[in-house]
């Protein structure tokens, strides 16, 4: 069977996978000293689709709003870093209708994982006190954007793929590295430099299946990352009611928390997570 190089993948996703022009210019104008509400609505103006996602986002049940009905009222509501993070997103959910396109049932699962990660992710960074929880989300959304790169260029090699694959991450990992000789996370920070993605994502993603080697400064953020990755596939077995996991308690040992987290989080994970999925269709 045939086995792409890692240099092939570098390659295609320079080749294939350009950032999306807005993301380019929303970047160019937030980076700039002077950044204000004009230069950021200027950005986007020539995408409709990413304007309406952005009103689609202020006025969701997560901000409280509903009366936001402009992108200037929106920019100005959830300020430029949220701004982009969103941008990030709805350009990841146009790689995952590429993926879908496939129609392969290990695409659509990925990505429901990915929003059940975003979610968890957000609401335990919220729970930590973590600033910017949004920003978690977006971590969510992106940290299997290699699957999905994998599977749209080798479908082949996937649709084999059986289904106690779909219940553990981390058997991906392995299946990932014994078919390919390379996983999704080093083609995800492959994707993520060549989008020119904030480095606070990059890390974020690059250790959720081994938080341990982030380093001291990252350990919270990819203990969360880590343990919303796990979670999210036992929460779909509604409802929650078994003993953690050797491995959840392990994350949750290393962000410094015990069970109460998971079970502070369980009441709002499930409406936000339909919410999530409602906000992507």
């Amino acid at each position: 069977m045939y086995k792409p190089t890692i240099d092939e993948i570098k390659a295609n996703i320079e080749t294939i996978y350009s950032a999306p022009v807005v993301l380019d210019k929303l970047t160019a104008a937030i980076n700039q000293p002077d950044v204000d509400v004009a230069a950021v609505e200027f950005a986007l103006k020539n995408d409709p689709s990413f304007m309406a996602r952005l009103i689609k986002v202020a006025n969701s049940s997560y901000y409280g709003s509903t009366s936001i009905c402009t992108a200037k009222d929106a920019i100005v509501m959830l300020g430029f870093d949220l701004v982009k993070n969103i941008v990030i997103q709805v350009a990841v959910k146009q790689l995952v209708d590429r993926a879908l396109n496939k129609n392969h049932p290990f695409v659509s699962h990925i990505w429901k994982h990915s929003i059940a990660v975003a979610v968890c992710a957000r609401l335990l960074a919220k729970e930590l006190s973590e600033p910017q929880p949004e920003i978690y989300f977006t971590s969510g959304i992106l940290h299997d954007v290699g699957i999905l790169i994998e599977f749209i260029n080798y479908q082949s090699i996937f649709i084999p793929v059986p289904a106690m694959l779909y219940n553990s991450t981390d058997e991906v990992l392995r299946f990932e590295n014994n078919n390919l000789g390379f996983d999704h996370i080093q083609i995800g920070r492959l994707f993520s430099e060549h989008w020119r993605l904030p480095v606070y994502l990059i890390d974020k993603i690059a250790h959720h299946h081994d938080p341990r080697a982030a380093g001291p400064d990252l350990t919270l953020s990819a203990g969360i990352m880590r343990l919303s990755d796990l979670l999210s596939i036992r929460l779909g077995n509604y409802p929650y009611e078994s003993e953690p996991t050797a491995p959840e308690l392990e994350a949750l040992d290393l962000i410094g928390s015990n069970t109460d987290l998971i079970k502070s989080i369980l009441p709002y994970y499930f409406s936000e997570y339909t919410n999530s999925l409602t906000y992507f269709s």
